[in-house]
């Protein structure tokens, strides 16, 4: 077990959103389907995303300069997450963290999607999502727990 850092390039304001993010659609048919909920974090003043983001839970904090929000993940918040994600060419959440029934994180995406975390992943699991963001410009690898 291990897990798979992934850091991929700064946003091309050029290019469109499936262009930059090329590897969102795939991830959430993929990699999400054990996670039951999210935590998705705004900063206050991205009002766009956080007043959409209440359409989807009534579970929101406030952490400082953060807003926080669980969403339960269901057909209808998959299809919003997935369908939804552009704003003005980038993601328009902060930070999401994937969580499995337990409560366990599981998945992690940081800074607008350009860093991606895997958790607890087997090897053989890391191998595939290595040779998947290796395709393209990213910044991949699987960091073995000590115990591996």
């Amino acid at each position: 077990m291990g897990y798979v850092h992934v850091q991929l390039p700064p946003v091309n304001r050029q290019q469109d959103f499936d262009t930059n993010y090329w590897y969102w659609r795939h991830l959430w048919l993929y990699f999400t389907d054990k996670f039951s909920y999210v935590t998705v974090q705004c900063w206050n003043e991205e009002t766009i995303a956080i007043d959409e983001l209440k359409n989807y839970t009534n579970l929101m904090r406030s952490e400082g300069l953060v807003k926080e929000f669980k969403v339960d993940l269901n057909d209808r918040t998959r299809q919003f997450f997935v369908g939804n994600a552009a704003l003005d060419g980038k993601l328009k959440w902060f930070n999401i963290f994937f969580h499995e029934v337990a409560g366990r994180e599981g998945l992690e995406i940081h800074d607008y999607g350009r860093e991606l975390s895997f958790n607890r992943i087997t090897r053989g699991d890391a191998e595939d999502l290595v040779e998947f963001f290796s395709r393209h410009e990213a910044d991949v690898k699987f960091v073995a727990d000590e115990q591996d």
